[in-house]
């Protein structure tokens, strides 16, 4: 049986690539796009299609009864106008978002332009919408480097602006960028901050302005491996908001001051790079952080039944602090802490398991999964040498051997490393992460810091 989403308390899981994706959209589109998403995680189904030549096509779809698209859309969310039959502004709707097109930027820094559906239909009290193909990876999530940032339905649905709406969901893809966390004593003021820079064009396409299906000149532009924002802009028939001023006033301003009052994200400013004599704004840096008014109101002073339980500042920076490799930000140590029910030790086993293992794409994922399967990941996941348990444990006896922290042998292992001309690159690597060699060996056991440097060689340094 399909559930319902919950849109008091829900949240959705949203691909990177698709929280900072440009397209054309309003509010009421925008909304059916992250339901859509959260649809796909257990409701979706597969939807047969036929072409032209009668060759069949199988697509992922979910649906809405009219109920869902009532309780989730506002009159006017779907065209502007309170008046009209509802099912009417549905079938309009479904008729737009079946046109749109999608700029989509890749792990690799290339775009390419898909439409974000196969089809979307309005049919018998259902609201149907079938993904194309090539959209499914960055909706199921499966593209695990690019990563994805959850967003709560309660901040989504409080945004009366799609303006609002597509710059929160670009900006706060980015929030991760951010380790540090608040802690009582703290003011807003006192908050780490991160710069996002987008050039005043390319801010009008993501925020929906843009309609990339209005022409074969845009189309042609948009469909380049690099785009060139301006071109696109000055191809529309219609552009809206021409000029900067009215951009900043009417769109930025307005929502910046709904992102600041509404959600767990803040803006602690914004700056204009100006070029030439007349002084046109090119490029304008957004400078994120968390919003410390939304921790207070709604996770430090929840009420006792919505509480969750509190997570000291120090544990997080512990987890944080046992693999600084791994970047861990706030969220994903609490994450790990959660799960591992804030035994350190298992976490740590966990992390360094994870470290040890080849081609891991998401490290966070995979330190979870291990906390999740108990006291008997270990266990489990034993390496064998030449195919033997116990020639595995003989070496893992010797192993333990040189690596004791304390070792002689661990320590003699460090000291001829510490001699070793490609040294030199690895402190500089070491600084580059804000750690000097006197942090690291005060940090890290000798066994850690002989296994660091094995790996980093392996994978950067020049002198091999």
């Amino acid at each position: 049986m399909e559930k319902e989403i919950d849109l008091t308390q829900d949240h959705v899981n949203i691909s990177n690539v698709l929280a900072r994706k440009k397209m054309k959209s309003d509010l009421a589109e925008s909304k059916v796009n992250v339901m859509a998403i959260k649809k796909a995680e257990s409701d979706g189904f597969d939807l047969e299609a036929t072409d032209s030549k009668g060759k069949k096509y199988t697509y992922y779809a979910v649906s809405f009864t009219t109920n869902e698209m009532r309780k989730a859309l506002t009159p006017e969310d779907t065209d502007g106008k309170p008046s009209g039959s509802f099912y009417n502004r549905l079938r309009s709707l479904a008729i737009r978002m079946a046109q749109r097109l999608v700029i989509l930027t890749d792990s690799e820094g290339q775009f390419s332009v898909q439409h974000f559906y196969h089809s979307v239909d309005y049919k018998n009290g259902k609201f149907t919408v079938a993904f194309e193909n090539v959209m499914l990876p960055y909706v199921r999530n499966e593209i695990k480097k690019i990563g994805y940032t959850q967003m709560d339905f309660p901040i989504l649905w409080s945004f009366e602006s799609n303006g609002a709406f597509q710059l929160y969901s670009h900006l706060k893809s980015e929030l991760f960028h951010i380790k540090s966390y608040p802690n009582r004593d703290s003011t807003q003021a006192d908050l780490e901050t991160y710069p996002v820079r987008f050039g005043v064009s390319e801010l009008r396409v993501a925020l929906g302005f843009v309609s990339l299906e209005d022409n074969d000149q845009v189309y042609e532009e948009a469909s380049k491996g690099h785009p060139k924002w301006e071109k696109l802009e000055k191809a529309q028939k219609k552009p809206k908001y021409k000029r900067y001023g009215d951009f900043k006033n009417k769109v930025i301003l307005p929502s910046i001051e709904e992102i600041n009052s509404r959600s767990d994200l803040y803006i602690d400013h914004i700056y204009e790079d100006k070029v030439g004599k007349g002084g046109k704004v090119e490029y304008i840096t957004f400078y994120i952080a968390n919003n410390l008014n939304y921790i207070k109101t709604h996770v430090w002073n929840k009420s006792a039944d919505e509480k969750e339980d509190f997570i000291p500042n120090k544990d997080i920076l512990k987890v944080q602090s046992l693999n600084p490799f791994a970047n861990l930000s706030y969220e994903e140590a609490k994450l790990i802490f959660q799960t591992g029910k804030g035994n350190i030790d298992r976490i740590n086993e966990a992390i360094e398991y994870t470290s040890k293992q080849p081609n891991v794409d998401n490290f966070v994922g995979y330190v979870i999964s291990l906390l999740k399967k108990g006291d008997d990941f270990i266990t489990e996941n034993k390496s064998t040498v030449y195919g033997s348990t116990e020639s595995a444990d003989a070496v893992k006896s010797m192993q333990e051997s040189i690596h004791e922290p304390n070792g002689e042998i661990a320590q003699k292992v460090w000291e001829k490393n510490k001699s070793k001309p490609e040294f030199a690159e690895f402190i500089k690597y070491l600084e580059d992460q804000g750690v000097t060699l006197e942090m690291y060996e005060l940090t890290f056991s000798l066994s850690e810091r002989n296994r660091e440097f094995v790996n980093w060689k392996k994978e950067h340094s020049s002198i091999l």
